[in-house]
Order: C-alpha cells, then sequence, then structure tokens
C-alpha cells in the first residue's frame, strides 16, 4: 500500500511539473525549431536542455533514445512516448507534434502556430479561472459572515436553553473550520502558482537563511498558541487570555514575514523591467552576432536594477565565461523564478544557434503576458485582503464583548440556578479556548486564500497570518477593555441581586 500511495504521488508530481513547465517548453521547442531544420536533431537538443525543461526534457530524451537506438521513426516514437504521459495538455501536443512530423510539416512552422496557441490558450483560462476565484471570494465573504452569526448564536443558544454546551460548542467549531477549509482549498485550486523567487541553490544564502527562519517560525508560531491559551500560567499581567497568544503569535510572523517580502519585491521590480530589455537584448544580439557587443549596445538604455547585473554579465563575458552561463548566472542573481526560466531557454538558444530576435520577441510577448495576469491576481488578492482584515477585526471585538455578556450572564445564572435553572452557566475559560480557537481558523483561512491567489511567495501567507493574528489580538483588547465596563456596572447589580437572592 506503502509503495502504492508513493506511486501516485509521484506520478501527480511528475503531471504537476509537466503543467507548469508547459508554456516554458512551447516557447523552448519554438526556439530550437530555428536553430536546425532538422526535426531529430531539435528533439535532441530539447532532450539535453534539463535545466530549461526540467522534467519535459525526459520526454525528448527517450524520443531521442528510440530513434536513434531503436531505430523508431520519429512520428512513432513521438507517439509512442506520447501514450506514456498521463498530463493532457503535453499529451495532445506530443501527438499534433506527430501528426506533423507524419506529414514533413516544417517544424518551424508548426511551432509557431503551437506557440500562437499557447499564448492565446494561457490568457484565455486565466481569464476564467479569475471569475471562478472571483465567485469563490462571494462565497468566502458569505461563509466568514454566517460563521461569526453562527458562533455567537450558537454560545447563547447553548448557554440559554441548557443544551449541552461544550457539544454544542466543538460541533460549531469543527463546522466553521471545515467551511473555511473547504472554501480555501477550492481557491487554491483555481489558479497556478506564481514563484517569484527562485529556489536555485546559488540564490544568496541569507535568503535561503531567511526561508528557513521563516517556516520554524510559522510551526513554533502557531504551535504556541493553544498552549498559551490552555496554561494555567495566564498572562494577565501583560494583555487578557486571548490577546496575549495572539500578538505574542503574530508579531514574529509579521517581522519574518516583512523581511521576506522585500526580496520579493527586489524580484518582481527585475520581472518589470525585464521584457524590454529581453527584447532589446534580442535585436541586438540579432544584428551584432556576438553577446559581448550586444551588452554595450543594450548598456545605454535604463533598465532599472537589471543595469547592475548587465554590467555583471558584460564583466563576465569579458572574462571568457561561455555565453549560455553567463546568461543563465544573470537570471540567478535577478532572484526571479521568472527570468530564470526565461534565461535558460536564452542560453539553450545562444548555445544551438536560434534565432535571436524570434526568441527574444516570443519570451518578451510572454514575460509580458505573465506580468498582465500577474497584476490581475494582485487585484483580486486586494479584494478578499479588504474583506478579511474588516471582518477578522469584527469577529475579534465582538468575541471580547460576548465574552463579558456571557460572564455577566453566567453569575447571574449561578444566583438564580437553584430556582430558576434554565441559564446554563458557563465557565469563562470555555469561552476564551472556543473565541480563540475561531479566531485563529479565520485568520489561517484567510490568510492561506490570500496566498492562493497572489501565489507569489509562502512568505505572503506568512505576513497576512501575522497582520490578522495581531490585529485580532490588539482588537480584541481594545475591545474587551471597552466591554469590562459592562462588568463594572453589572458588578453593582450582581451585589443587590445577592442580597434578594438570600433573602429569598
Amino acid at each position: 500500500m506503502g509503495i502504492g500511495l508513493k506511486s501516485i504521488l509521484r506520478r501527480w508530481g511528475e503531471r504537476r511539473r509537466l503543467r507548469e513547465i508547459y508554456p516554458l517548453m512551447i516557447i523552448h521547442l519554438y526556439s530550437l525549431s530555428t536553430a536546425s531544420p532538422s526535426s531529430r536533431d531539435i528533439m535532441k537538443m530539447a532532450g539535453k536542455s534539463s535545466l530549461a525543461l526540467s522534467d519535459a526534457s525526459k520526454i525528448f530524451s527517450k524520443i531521442s533514445t528510440l530513434v536513434e537506438k531503436w531505430h523508431y521513426t520519429l512520428h512513432k516514437a513521438v507517439r509512442y512516448v506520447a501514450s506514456q504521459i498521463s498530463e493532457k495538455r503535453v499529451k495532445k501536443f506530443l501527438q499534433r507534434l506527430s501528426d506533423s512530423v507524419n506529414v514533413n510539416m516544417d517544424l518551424r512552422d508548426f511551432m509557431k502556430v503551437e506557440y500562437e496557441k499557447m499564448m492565446a490558450d494561457k490568457a484565455a483560462e486565466f481569464d476564467r479561472a479569475i471569475e471562478r476565484v472571483k465567485r469563490l471570494i462571494e462565497a468566502y465573504s458569505a461563509i466568514m459572515t454566517s460563521s461569526i452569526f453562527l458562533s455567537v448564536s450558537m454560545l447563547l443558544t447553548s448557554m440559554i436553553y441548557g443544551i449541552d454546551v461544550n457539544r454544542i460548542l466543538i460541533l460549531t467549531t469543527v463546522a466553521v473550520t471545515a467551511s473555511l477549509a473547504f472554501i480555501a482549498f477550492f481557491t487554491s485550486r483555481s489558479l497556478p502558482r506564481d514563484p517569484i523567487l527562485h529556489d536555485d541553490p546559488r540564490r544568496p544564502e541569507k535568503l535561503a537563511s531567511i526561508e528557513r527562519m521563516n517556516l520554524i517560525i510559522l510551526i513554533m508560531s502557531l504551535s504556541s498558541i493553544p498552549p498559551l491559551i490552555l496554561s494555567p500560567i495566564k498572562l494577565s499581567f501583560f494583555l487578557d487570555p486571548v490577546s496575549a497568544p495572539m500578538i505574542l503569535a503574530g508579531a514574529p510572523l509579521l517581522m519574518i514575514g516583512w523581511v521576506g517580502r522585500r526580496w520579493v519585491k527586489s524580484a518582481r521590480e527585475m520581472d518589470e523591467n525585464y521584457a524590454p530589455f529581453v527584447k532589446s537584448l534580442g535585436d541586438a544580439l540579432e544584428v551584432s552576432g556576438s553577446l559581448k557587443s550586444a551588452c554595450k549596445v543594450v548598456s545605454i538604455n535604463d533598465y532599472g536594477p537589471l543595469n547592475k547585473l548587465l554590467k555583471r554579465l558584460g564583466k563576465r563575458l569579458e572574462l571568457g565565461f561561455e555565453q549560455g552561463k553567463a546568461v543563465e548566472m544573470l537570471g540567478v542573481e535577478s532572484l526571479s523564478n521568472l527570468i530564470l526560466s526565461t534565461c535558460r531557454i536564452e542560453a539553450d538558444s545562444l548555445r544551438y544557434g536560434s534565432r535571436q530576435a524570434i526568441t527574444s520577441k516570443a519570451i518578451h510577448d510572454y514575460i509580458l503576458s505573465h506580468l498582465a495576469n500577474r497584476k490581475k491576481r494582485r487585484q483580486v488578492a486586494g479584494a478578499i485582503r479588504g474583506l478579511a482584515l474588516p471582518l477578522q477585526a469584527i469577529f475579534s471585538a465582538l468575541s471580547a464583548l460576548i465574552s463579558v455578556l456571557t460572564r455577566i450572564l453566567s453569575e447571574f445564572a449561578k444566583l438564580i440556578h437553584t430556582w430558576f435553572p434554565v441559564i446554563t452557566p458557563i465557565s469563562y475559560d470555555t469561552i476564551t479556548i472556543y473565541f480563540a480557537g475561531l479566531m485563529l481558523a479565520m485568520a489561517v483561512a484567510s490568510s492561506y486564500m490570500i496566498y492562493s491567489i497572489e501565489g507569489d511567495s509562502k512568505f505572503t501567507f506568512t505576513y497576512q497570518l501575522g497582520i490578522l493574528l495581531t490585529i485580532s489580538g490588539v482588537i480584541h483588547h481594545l475591545a474587551l477593555l471597552a466591554s469590562m465596563k459592562l462588568l463594572n456596572l453589572a458588578s453593582g447589580f450582581m451585589s443587590g441581586m445577592e442580597e434578594i437572592v438570600e433573602g429569598i
């Protein structure tokens, strides 16, 4: 059973990677198709492009092996490999490739059509995905609102009608958490990932350390909330039993998330300046035929933060670095996943002699399309952020008010319980655990939805969770201070009721 599960997870991972690499695979093959008129040579080149194509390079390596060692015809080799692939888009592409080879269609013309089709389909699919996410956000807003109403009403109902309080509160917490997890899961499946930072081992050690710290702090912060709430040693000297754990857990997340997002912002700025840079570099390469000369030509223009990387690229070429390696290092130093992936395509196109004007134009259009989609993602993420923050703050304030009111009601119920046993007293610790659990569930779900929509970096999840937890703690404490005035007013009423009850 363990072996079967491992196989299923491995296949699922391969399908996911092929689905993510598909647009870059089409661009890469389109670039290689301008380097040689031989389809066999192009399959061989693609099979050696493991850095640019990742798992997809194995597909073309198998095709090349079947042709050269087992004497398959090219179209039969492509058809056979396609039959072994489960990812639908890659499978259908290989089937079309096999048909085009079978009728002796020029591969460059075929790949041009495939590239244009991929770009059109990519834009249409993303727009449909954005519409699905917008509908999910509407559902999220309704679920959050109903969860706030449900959590309060079930607490008061179980208290007033004398129902099994603990059971009702547990079922309410499970129902709310399950609903939020359900909507968060579907949101995460609606949009593909868009990692801003690459994970190449050559990235700065400082960034790698921050990424490791991010995971450690996230785990420690989330795991510290239940013990702090359940601990018999209350933090009343600091804040109330709900606000203190939320702020103590949220502040470190907010800090590490803010530091990480500075790296993300730097890479995003690189992306925004890269499209005109790669277009100018390709045109200069087409004219000069030398990357060193092309760097000197394009260096007269201003590309923002890319200027420093362009100078380093020129120095490496002067020191005798191989062109492909020099271009790839530019992508590594940019910290951008988008730039690194396209720089690897550019590096292979230089090694194999592809037409640079065509390659750079294809990359330029792809980057502009990707940046346009990224802008749409941020707009939608801003919409859900605008819902999450107020709803989290409202629930935090409401939980503080209800906590005080139920505390007053419980004290009143204890006085009249012997002769009017209708209202069931609830301990303050039970109310604290109940509202703190719901508050944490809402914050995690909202943060994960924002992270899923932006899809840029795990720092986004950490940062948003830090904001929501910190806001929850601060708002809860402020609302509790204001609500305590009700408790002070009620204390005089309670003393009077004690005298009445004793007289009865």
